[in-house]
């Protein structure tokens, strides 16, 4: 399963990407919305993996894209945030993660998360950003 990382924060995203890799998951990141919606051009995750709280465009603004792009608006979205869930009723994700999360957790929720979006899916193969870092270069991407 191909998980894209939107997280603003690179230790964040450093960690959560060696704790899916080492649950099994091919795993890329990108350090905010915008370039979330550039990678989407080129890469179709099986799930998002997305932060809400960041700088260039905020998960909030991201989803509202994203929704409204008939190309990747079906890609199931898990949002994974410190922020009460009252306040996540309009972004119309998959599942949400609480912070602090375990990794047990997290990957148990992106599976249920894909399963009841698509049913069972083969596996994705290799993707263009590659399965060892994010897409901007760092953490070992080509």
């Amino acid at each position: 399963m191909l998980v894209l990382v939107v997280e603003d924060d690179d230790d964040i995203r450093a960690v959560v990407l060696e704790c899916l890799r080492g649950d099994g998951f091919e795993a890329f990141g990108v350090s905010g919305g915008r370039e979330a919606l550039e990678v989407l051009d080129a890469v179709r995750p099986d799930v998002i993996l997305l932060d809400l709280v960041m700088g260039d465009m905020d998960g909030w603004k991201f989803r509202e894209q994203q929704l409204m792009m008939p190309s990747i608006s079906r890609i199931p979205v898990v949002v994974m945030t410190g922020l009460p869930s009252a306040s996540l009723d309009d972004l119309n994700a998959a599942a949400v993660v609480p912070k602090p999360f375990t990794a047990q957790a997290l990957a148990a929720t992106l599976r249920r998360s894909v399963g009841a979006q698509h049913g069972p899916r083969a596996p994705s193969g290799s993707s263009a950003m590659g399965a060892e870092g994010d897409a901007s270069g760092e953490n070992g991407s080509p």
